[in-house]
């Protein structure tokens, strides 16, 4: 299956104080390590960011939002028409613990929903998952009027949400996103743990 894969990288990071997917594991960036996953898996991947600068150094494509400051729905917007390909896979710069088997998962269970995502006992990933780009207009018609939230825009084209936790593949830690600090700290010491 041709599929995109989209890493959104527009959020301005407030909690962190600094722009979160550039912090450091190891020698590489939260987002060089998400980009290598996503590169292995998906043919080409291209990055929704407000700031294109910062990231020039990967040497991907990179778009800004169509509809500015209206958070990760003109994320999702942007990706699906900047993306040459109806079927999308998008993620956040910020959650670099999923794993190749955890996207097969998503891309197996894919049978042409116009979205596909995760739900976790009561949390839904709506930022992990599938998208296509004939929900356009019904996306564009909740950025007109002002209905922002994912999960409005989700329930709008009739998003499939599919349960991870008898996958095989479940971890506490496959979703876990850096917001803080704190976070950082628990995050550098996942990934000490893996090596």
């Amino acid at each position: 299956m041709n599929i995109t894969g989209i890493i959104l990288a527009g959020g301005k990071s407030s909690r962190m104080g600094q722009n979160k997917s550039l912090l450091k594991l190891g020698s590489l960036t939260l987002i060089e390590v998400i980009l290598q996953k996503m590169k292995s898996f998906f043919a080409e991947v291209i990055i929704i960011t407000n700031t294109p600068k910062d990231y020039e150094f990967l040497h991907i494509p990179l778009y800004t939002d169509i509809y500015p400051h209206l958070g990760p729905l003109s994320g999702i917007h942007s990706g699906l028409v900047n993306s040459r390909t109806d079927v999308n896979f998008f993620i956040s710069c910020d959650s670099p613990c999923f794993t190749s088997e955890l996207l097969n998962y998503v891309v197996a269970k894919y049978n042409g929903q116009q979205a596909l995502s995760i739900s976790e006992d009561d949390r839904v990933h709506y930022l992990f998952g599938i998208y296509t780009r004939d929900s356009i207009p019904v996306l564009e018609r909740c950025l007109k009027n002002k209905e922002l939230r994912v999960s409005q825009y989700f329930n709008k084209i009739g998003g499939e949400l599919i349960s991870i936790e008898k996958s095989g593949i479940f971890s506490d830690d496959l979703f876990f996103n850096v917001n803080t600090a704190e976070d950082y700290e628990k995050l550098k010491k996942l990934f000490k743990e893996r090596e």
